[in-house]
C-alpha cells in the first residue's frame, strides 16, 4: 500500500505513519505538510493506494476547506488514489460536504484507532466510510 499523508503537523505525520505499518507492516508512506507540496509530490509520483487529506492546511485558502467546488478541485489533483479526510473537524456539514465533493470517507482526528483502521480498509476496497 502506498500512502501519501498530508498535513501540516510532523508530529502527527509520524504517528499516523506508525499506525499504518500496523494496518500494514508492507506500507509505504509520503509526507507533505502542505497542498503545494502534496501537489508535487503526486506529481512526481502519483501512483498511491491511498492519500490522507488534512482540510485545514497552510496553503488552503478558507473557500477550498469549506466549498464543495473547491473541495472538488482538491480531491481531483489526487486521483485515481482513494482520498480520505483526517480532520480535527466534527462538524457534520463539512462532512456531507466533504464526501460529496468527492471524498471517499472522513475520519475525525478523535477516532478510535481501531475503527480508523477498519475505515481506511474499508475505502482501500472501494467502500465509503462516514463517522
Amino acid at each position: 500500500m502506498r500512502v501519501l499523508i498530508v498535513d501540516d503537523h510532523p508530529l502527527y505525520r509520524d504517528g499516523v505513519r506508525a499506525f499504518l505499518s500496523e494496518i500494514d507492516p508492507q506500507a509505504v508512506a509520503l509526507e507533505a505538510g502542505s497542498l503545494a507540496q502534496a501537489r508535487a509530490t503526486f506529481a512526481q509520483e502519483p501512483v498511491f493506494d491511498l492519500v490522507l487529506l488534512d482540510l485545514a492546511l497552510p496553503d488552503m485558502t478558507p473557500s477550498q476547506a469549506l466549498s464543495v467546488e473547491a473541495l472538488g478541485e482538491v480531491f481531483s489533483l489526487f486521483k485515481p488514489a482513494r482520498v480520505v479526510v483526517v480532520s480535527g473537524h466534527e462538524d457534520d456539514a463539512l462532512i456531507r460536504q466533504a464526501v460529496q465533493a468527492g471524498a471517499d470517507g472522513y475520519v475525525t482526528k478523535s477516532t478510535d484507532p481501531a475503527v480508523a483502521a477498519q475505515a481506511l480498509r474499508l475505502v482501500l476496497a472501494g467502500g465509503v466510510y462516514l463517522p
